[in-house]
């Protein structure tokens, strides 16, 4: 109901613009990786399955770093070149 930081404050602000780079990594993870309508059952098996899924995007994202690719590094897929 009420928030540990005043809406009105700088700090309040700070914190809110960080909110949309959660949100799509959370869309993304809803999206890509079939979150939105899992079947998984436990809190232990669901924590298994997201911090499995942080580690494979991580795991995406050091890949291309590697080869160069800094572009595109939350996508599973290149972008194909326009012509």
């Amino acid at each position: 109901m009420f928030n540990k930081v005043a809406r009105d404050s700088f700090k309040f602000k700070r914190i809110y613009k960080k909110r949309t780079s959660i949100e799509r990594v959370n869309g993304r993870i809803d999206r890509d990786y079939l979150f939105e309508n899992h079947t998984i059952r436990g809190k232990k098996k669901l924590n298994l399955f997201v911090t499995m899924t942080f580690l494979i995007m991580l795991a995406f994202a050091k890949d291309k770093i590697s080869k160069n690719h800094l572009a595109y590094l939350t996508a599973w897929v290149a972008p194909m070149s326009r012509i």
